[in-house]
């Protein structure tokens, strides 16, 4: 999950040879490529590198865009990119410093072989023949304190719009477990630019169904929680809390995810602290066909079970 790798803009010079590499990245797969030093320069400079006739550079313009459309890319700001140094000789001296945990850069075939004898643990030089070469398993175990879920989840969270919680159990007033990592989430996710709507998707437990208020205790207590969390984000900011009954219904809240209108993660035991202390949980990222499915259910109204109420929140 999340592993991070550059491309050398004269890694690849067709179109095919373009699409086939980029098709792998992307949050279904949990692999993204850093475009170095920033988007427009490095897509510019991918083009003057293609030797390839008119017609066939417009072809990897498209590609690329269409790319940069889906999300495989992420740009991070520089403080140093010297001009006076080739784009491999910076992109090495930035991976070597960064935090990733898997760093990798393609380069072409022919710069290849003078790095076979270089090989390092902080930054690894693939072949570009190499292109579907995976660099780790796409599951994960992660250790299961706020800051972890966070970790895993906040390159996706950053790219996306829409976000959907979805776990049976996630309700933060249920238990201190459940609700650090619940205000841990609101709080990051509040501070990023790009979301809108954040939603969650929880089942009605039976003694709030059986409270007799129409669930006006807990939802008081779930929108102070919010807006507690979201305190000194970015405004207009909308929170919505779905509760779900689902006993009688086809469709279940079973499977726990952390899905977006970019891509979605699959969370084994959820969004909670687990105990005993050291307990991990197994993430792994969600393949396009079932996401496209999950999305279109629960952003289209397509579940079969039944809201038993919704608040919206809007910070």
């Amino acid at each position: 999950m999340n592993d991070f790798y550059g491309i050398e803009p004269g890694a690849y010079s067709t179109p095919k040879e373009w699409g086939a590499q980029l098709a792998s990245f992307g949050p279904h797969t949990g692999r993204y490529v850093l475009v170095l030093p920033g988007y427009k320069v490095w897509s510019e400079a991918v083009l003057s590198h293609s030797g390839v006739g008119d017609l066939e550079r417009e072809r990897i313009r498209t590609i690329l865009r269409r790319a940069f459309g889906h999300s495989p890319f992420l740009e991070r700001p520089l403080d140093r990119w010297p001009i006076t140094e080739s784009w491999l000789e910076n992109a090495i001296r930035y991976w070597r410093a960064a935090d990733s945990k898997h760093k990798f850069i393609y380069v072409h075939e022919e710069c290849f072989s003078n790095f076979i004898e270089n090989r390092s643990d902080d930054c690894k030089i693939l072949s570009s023949a190499d292109i579907f070469l995976p660099s780790s398993p796409a599951d994960e175990e992660i250790d299961t304190q706020p800051e972890d879920y966070w970790k895993v989840s906040q390159w996706l969270c950053q790219i996306s719009a829409e976000i959907h919680f979805i776990d049976p159990y996630f309700n933060p007033v249920a238990g201190v477990d459940v609700c650090k990592v619940f205000f841990h989430y609101v709080e990051k996710i509040a501070r990023l630019k790009k979301p809108i709507d954040v939603h969650f998707w929880v089942r009605c437990r039976e003694r709030e169904r059986d409270a007799g208020d129409g669930l006006q205790k807990t939802s008081r207590e779930v929108e102070m929680l919010i807006r507690e969390a979201a305190k000194g984000g970015r405004s207009g900011l909308r929170f919505h809390f779905h509760w779900v009954r689902d006993d009688t219904s086809r469709d279940k809240l079973h499977a726990r995810y952390l899905l977006t209108d970019k891509g979605g993660i699959q969370f084994d035991q959820g969004f909670q602290v687990l105990r005993p202390s050291g307990k991990r949980n197994m993430v792994s990222p969600v393949g396009l066909d079932l996401h496209r499915e999950l999305f279109e259910r629960f952003t289209g109204g397509k579940n079969t079970f039944d809201v038993e109420k919704t608040i919206k929140v809007v910070v």
